[in-house]
């Protein structure tokens, strides 16, 4: 399968030459900040699968000493959530799953740290 994907202003796209292998939505603090929203919806995949188009518009945030979030730096639009070490396993990579142009349905979606889900969110149990 092949899948495509933009930010907001189309600065930054991507192609997925892959299976998109998990989809995780994080309940966070620092995700619902970079995300500004109830919870980060990523997809993994195999870091080979993936590839950028138009990487000069990408910035790098260090939310923290072993983490960087990526975002465009002419919209602001957030694209990847990286942690050192394996987070999603050898060869992974994430991206925010809002992203994607391409229509795709999940097999199983992933809940992290569901315990600190925004009070406000009227989510279906």
């Amino acid at each position: 399968m092949k899948y495509y994907g933009s930010c907001l202003c189309g600065s930054v796209s991507f192609e997925i030459n892959g299976v998109i292998e998990q989809v995780i939505h994080c309940h966070c603090d620092m995700c619902k900040k970079s995300h500004g929203a109830a919870f980060a919806s990523f997809g993994v995949v195999a870091q080979d699968a993936f590839q950028w188009i138009g990487q000069e518009a990408i910035g790098i945030f260090n939310s923290s000493p072993d983490t960087q979030r990526t975002f465009c730096k002419k919209c602001g639009s957030p694209l990847q959530w990286h942690k050192s070490g394996d987070s999603f396993g050898e060869g992974k990579i994430s991206f925010s799953l809002g992203l994607l142009d391409t229509p795709f349905t999940p097999n199983e979606e992933l809940n992290f740290f569901k315990e600190r889900k925004a009070k406000w969110y009227l989510a279906h149990e």
